[in-house]
């Protein structure tokens, strides 16, 4: 004879409800109750996209012999100067901000960027906290063809910065930065 139980407590079936989820690859409970509360927030999104140029040397010799004649200091727009630290590791000296764009969104809204050559970015963030956001990225040329194709993790309030090498020894940088400006109810 089979019994039903009818009063299990709310702990157990916690627990039988979380191996299932996990068994069939759904995630974790506690997962889908952040996404639920990270669904409704909003994020300031701030796109800026840079125009690196003047190639540095990658040849040690050649850079000897450049460096001899004189010196090649980075020159980084005043609007980019919160990116300084981490362009001039970059083998570009110069820095230009091409475009800049903020956007409010919700965490899970899909949103697309027309880059000043032509380029298109689509970005959904998936979660934001405290700390962290998760952010999808979609980057394509002109002809639609996928430039890159990524989740990023980085931290709340700093920029991530992603490049590509374009023609004519350029290349074209993406700073991306989120802030959590509120939760709506």
């Amino acid at each position: 004879m089979i019994r039903c139980v009818t009063s299990i407590p709310s702990v157990v079936r916690y627990i039988i409800v979380s191996v299932a989820t996990l068994l069939l690859g759904l995630g974790s409970v506690d997962a889908q109750v952040t996404d639920k509360e990270h669904s409704s927030t909003t994020v300031m999104l701030s796109v800026r996209a840079i125009q690196a140029s003047a190639p540095l040397e990658q040849d040690k010799e050649t850079a000897a012999r450049s460096d001899a004649k004189q010196p090649n200091p980075t020159q980084i727009d005043p609007e980019l100067k919160d990116l300084e630290g981490r362009l001039i590791n970059l083998p570009f000296s110069r820095f230009q901000l091409l475009a800049s764009k903020e956007e409010t969104i919700t965490i899970k809204q899909k949103n697309s960027l027309q880059l000043p050559n032509g380029q298109k970015l689509t970005f959904r963030p998936m979660y934001m906290d405290r700390k962290k956001v998760g952010l999808w990225l979609n980057w394509r040329d002109r002809d639609g063809s996928e430039i890159l194709n990524t989740r990023v993790h980085f931290d709340s309030n700093e920029s991530v910065v992603t490049g590509t090498d374009c023609a004519h020894d350029q290349g074209l940088i993406l700073a991306i930065k989120a802030v959590q400006v509120g939760v709506s109810d």
